[in-house]
């Protein structure tokens, strides 16, 4: 695949950007895009996944693109860890009673594990990542066209990265229990199918379990940033933490943090 053209079929481009500049609030029209509709989308988000990722896998057309630096480069993974140790108390404060004891042993020291996590998924083959995969950031223009938008956390990470925030975070762990195998076979499938050799089921899954866990951040940095007395910010920390937890837990990813 041409890396340009799924780039351009992956992003929501958008027709008219404005933002008042004494109340901060913005408008963004972005042509041609819809929320995400009802139903099951879940197999048309994995296949564009996989699309996109195939097209920079072992990062294919990046060379040109210093500044797009690997997750565990110091430059992006220290701010991170510091906007976890900045957040973590606060969340703590608030969440640590409804969390599994577990979870929040592995909270209270999770920012001396970020970096081994960050550069385990810096590990060469790296693709294009998004970084906040997540169903908030997704449009869906016509069927088997996803976009996205805020890719402002975009780095070279390996692929699992992607796919296991979105599995973990934006399925309910019901949801994410029945589909999540079958799911992860999918993506392996359709970058086969791209042109993609050499990664195997293991070592995915062994990605897909550090991704997990590092995904952990970002329930906590989020929530740390929201209005946790407005219903709706306590709502969305509180299901992306016990999502988060879940998955961690189911995927034994303790051991690895």
């Amino acid at each position: 695949p041409d890396p340009a053209a799924l780039v351009e079929s992956a992003i929501a481009r958008p027709q008219h950007a404005d933002a008042a500049e004494i109340d901060a609030d913005a408008l963004v029209l972005l042509h041609d895009a819809q929320r995400v509709p009802r139903g099951r989308v879940e197999l048309e988000v994995v296949l564009a996944l996989a699309d996109h990722h195939a097209g920079f896998w072992g990062e294919t057309g990046l060379d040109g693109e210093p500044w797009l630096r690997r997750l565990g480069d110091a430059r992006l993974v220290d701010p991170f860890v510091a906007a976890f140790r900045a957040t973590w108390p606060l969340v703590r404060s608030r969440f640590a009673d409804d969390l599994d004891e577990r979870i929040v042993t592995l909270g209270d020291r999770f920012a001396d594990v970020m970096p081994a996590l960050a550069a385990d998924l810096s590990q060469p083959p790296c693709t294009l990542s998004h970084g906040d995969f997540r169903l908030d950031n997704m449009f869906f223009s016509r069927p088997g066209r996803v976009r996205l938008c805020d890719w402002q956390l975009t780095d070279r990470s390996r692929g699992p990265r992607d796919l296991a925030y979105f599995l973990t975070q934006s399925l309910t762990p019901a949801a994410r229990a029945q589909w999540e195998r079958p799911l992860v076979d999918l993506y392996l499938e359709r970058l086969a199918h791209q042109g993609v050799a050499g990664y195997d089921a293991a070592q995915a899954w062994h990605d897909y379990r550090v991704a997990t866990v590092l995904a952990f951040a970002y329930p906590v940095v989020a929530g740390g940033g929201l209005d946790l007395d407005d219903p709706r910010g306590l709502a969305l920390t509180r299901a992306m933490l016990d999502r988060s937890a879940a998955a961690i837990l189911d995927h034994d990813g303790i051991s690895l943090g």
